[in-house]
């Protein structure tokens, strides 16, 4: 709201209207510090909204898990890698998942408030702020393509995660060095091979 207030001010120096430069240029001040304001306190609301939601969701993840009829789905590599995801994913959500979703709802609402004011005044400015929203959707859909390469890396990411457990973990760090697969498993781990069950030290 303090970009039409500013526009404003700027109209009233120049039409030398003092009483509405004044008017205008104090909207500016209080506008301006209020924005500030509420950009500094935005990071508890976002802490606190980020940490209902990541209790929210990582309750429906273990109703997901545990409350479906029968233990098949966990034996299914595609679900591991689904549940490997998610949890990675459930990390990020306190601070970057809310960071980012309330950002993206301020950057509309300003974008929006910025086109129909430059749509007044100069059609040209207003295309530049449709561009704008072009660069919006395409971020969007580059976010879609980095969740689906996570997917697709689940398996490989899983393999990697268990190999290293195994061998810095000190009960089975040494059934490794007894059977002398230490090659064998740096190798597993440099390649990742996605798909199959992950080794054991036994077997």
């Amino acid at each position: 709201m303090a970009a039409p207030a500013l526009g404003n001010l700027t109209d009233a120096v120049v039409a030398g209207h003092e009483s509405a430069a004044v008017r205008a240029g104090l909207a500016v001040a209080v506008l301006s510090v209020l924005g500030l304001t509420g950009h500094h306190f935005a990071h508890v609301l976002y802490f606190e909204l980020g940490e209902r939601a990541f209790l929210t969701l990582d309750t429906e993840l273990i109703n997901l898990a545990n409350g479906a009829i029968g233990i098949e789905h966990h034996e299914r590599p595609e679900w591991a890698d689904r549940v490997a995801v998610v949890r990675k994913e459930l990390g990020r959500i306190p601070w970057f998942g809310m960071y980012a979703l309330l950002s993206m709802a301020s950057s509309a609402s300003a974008l929006l408030l910025t086109g129909v004011v430059l749509a007044r005044r100069e059609r040209v400015a207003a295309a530049h702020a449709a561009g704008r929203g072009a660069s919006l959707i395409t971020g969007r859909k580059a976010e879609s393509m980095t969740a689906a390469r996570r997917r697709r890396a689940a398996s490989s990411i899983r393999t990697v995660k268990h190999l290293l457990d195994l061998t810095c973990t000190a009960s089975t760090a040494k059934e490794v060095r007894v059977l002398g697969l230490q090659t064998r498993l740096q190798q597993r781990h440099q390649h990742g091979e996605p798909g199959g069950d992950p080794p054991t030290a036994t077997g």
